[in-house]
């Protein structure tokens, strides 16, 4: 059967090398090899960063610790207030002294930032959790920036009272997947943390980190996620998520948090090389291996070579504005994945369909984007004289 390369937006392709790592005999998730395997990840995990924040290692999307670092940071109720059978149901299941503490408990709220299909999708994961949400929106191709966030969080002070909720946390979508927007990160986290100091940052790197810069301790960023099917070149099926001290005390005073997703329980079983529930171990022996690769291409190794890939497509497609044109404003356009929207005329479904047709697969918009152009994800293990065998063929299927 024939291979279709994939240049998607994720997941990315996987090296052989890393299925062979997966393919390890089993071992059992509560045995010294599991723990060994365990240590070895974080260790290297650790070094990749250069954190010396807690990390955490989840048999979930990424999307599940996005909502991870809502329920752990983030006060007030999770259940639906506005259902009267459960509400009544909890307070008939309530003791005076958890009732007392109910009525004295600070409500919090969580500012998203909303650039896209994903920041969008985040905010509404906050909704769907009952958290009290706040946004700041740009239209879909633009931009977060330091001075929109800034006038949001002052307005923000200059109309508080008592009465009035904290703001707990802010999103950050470092890399908008949806439309090949690259926040200032760095710039957007300084601006919280001058403005708006005791909220915490909690950051979406899905598709950033591994071929982009992201020092999360010294940027402030409480809790950082990430998974493993895009810059990390492995198949989907693990997240992680990088929390700070600050975090993990609010996360051991809150209530209404879950189980699977609880920080304090991950730390208690971390602190143990392990994991609550049974992990996607085969997975695990992927991350082991490609970290050596990591490691040795370094963060700011990778960075560079994505950094590479992506000036190649913006040089590229610098012919083709007839047709297309980049979906995120210049100056803010991603070194992982790049999208376009198309020009009346041009149909995208048989573009992608013939480039596919060659053997390479080319992601469709997203969102409010979808069928109205396409995406190449320039991420993970491909290298610049991949990115030139893909152009070539693009030019091929276009001329």
């Amino acid at each position: 059967m024939s291979h279709t390369k994939l240049f998607l937006a994720g997941p990315t392709e996987v090296r052989d090398e890393m299925f062979q790592a997966m393919s390890h005999p089993m071992v059992g998730h509560r045995n010294k090899e599991y723990q060994a395997l365990h240590e070895s990840v974080v260790k290297k995990l650790r070094a990749f960063i250069g954190t010396q924040h807690e990390i955490f290692i989840f048999t979930s999307s990424a999307t599940g610790v996005m909502e991870a670092a809502v329920r752990n940071g983030v006060r007030g109720h999770t259940h639906a207030s506005g259902d009267p059978l459960l509400a009544g149901a909890l307070a008939k299941r309530a003791s005076p002294a958890s009732a007392d503490a109910s009525a004295g408990r600070q409500e919090g709220k969580i500012l998203h930032t909303v650039c896209g299909a994903f920041s969008e999708r985040w905010a509404g994961i906050s909704r769907a959790c009952n958290k009290v949400v706040e946004t700041v929106e740009v239209p879909f191709g633009k931009a977060i920036t330091p001075e929109l966030l800034a006038e949001k969080l002052r307005q923000r002070q200059s109309a508080s009272s008592l009465r009035e909720s904290a703001l707990d946390a802010v999103t950050l979508t470092h890399n908008e997947t949806s439309t090949g927007v690259m926040n200032p990160l760095k710039d957007l986290c300084d601006t919280v943390k001058r403005v708006q100091p005791d909220a915490f940052i909690f950051v979406d790197a899905v598709s950033s980190f591994g071929g982009s810069v992201i020092t999360p301790d010294e940027w402030g960023i409480d809790v950082l996620v990430f998974g493993t099917q895009k810059c990390f070149a492995l198949p989907p099926g693990l997240a992680f998520a990088v929390v700070s001290p600050r975090a993990m005390e609010r996360s051991a005073a809150m209530e209404d948090k879950g189980y699977y997703f609880d920080f304090v329980e991950m730390k208690k079983y971390a602190d143990k090389n392990m994991t609550p529930a049974t992990p996607a171990i085969s997975l695990l022996f992927g991350v082991d291996a490609q970290l050596d690769r990591m490691l040795k291409e370094g963060m700011e190794g990778r960075a560079k070579r994505h950094a590479d890939m992506a000036m190649l497509v913006r040089q590229w497609a610098e012919g083709k504005s007839n047709i297309f044109s980049f979906t995120a404003e210049e100056g803010f356009r991603s070194p992982t994945v790049s999208s376009f929207t198309a020009k009346e005329g041009f149909d995208v479904a048989t573009f992608r369909s013939a480039v596919k047709e060659k053997g390479y697969a080319l992601a469709d918009g997203y969102g409010q984007l979808k069928g109205k152009g396409f995406r190449i994800g320039h991420m993970g293990d491909w290298h610049v004289k991949d990115i030139e065998e893909l152009l070539k063929v693009m030019d091929d299927v276009i001329l």
